[in-house]
């Protein structure tokens, strides 16, 4: 009997029953199919993620390009663009159950902390809005990080993409 590995994506573990009939990727979703949904194949914990890289990009985006019309506020804008690029891609990254989700997820948690830092820094509205949507994403970001490692599924010091 084939001993259960880490996968390629470092999320999901594939097992003998997996291996045949091909059911597990990279975080451990089923494999598509006629009889399963995204919401259906993924954690409440990826679900509460999934929405908060959503919304963080739309209030990133919001604050950069509010920040582009203001003095002094060139940093922030940058921060609140990369943040707002690196959300939009995590989402498509952990909705396809990308061998590298984990990886940018943490990439994600040190942006969004770096302009949820500086946008702190304005008395803005938009500012101040950013600075406390990026933290709770950033939360729920490392809460589902920390799942995944306490499950066995990645395990320290374990890089995404070794067996």
């Amino acid at each position: 009997m084939t001993q259960p590995r880490q996968q390629a994506g470092g999320y999901g573990t594939i097992g003998p029953m997996e291996q045949q009939q091909g059911t597990v990727t990279g975080q451990g979703f089923p494999a598509p199919g006629p009889d399963i949904t995204l919401e259906e194949a993924i954690s409440e914990e990826m679900r509460v993620v999934l929405h908060d890289f959503v919304e963080s990009a739309n209030v990133a985006e919001w604050c950069a390009d509010r920040c582009l019309d203001e003095q002094g506020m060139a940093e922030c804008a940058r921060l609140c663009r990369d943040v707002a690029d690196i959300a939009r891609l995590n989402v498509e990254l952990l909705a396809r159950d990308s061998a590298f989700g984990a990886e940018l997820a943490e990439v994600f948690v040190v942006a969004a902390e770096a302009a949820a830092r500086e946008c702190a820094r304005h008395p803005t509205k938009h500012c101040q809005e950013c600075a406390e949507v990026l933290p709770r994403a950033a939360r729920a970001t490392r809460k589902m990080l920390a799942s995944f490692e306490q499950g066995g599924q990645i395990q320290p010091g374990q890089g995404i993409g070794q067996f």
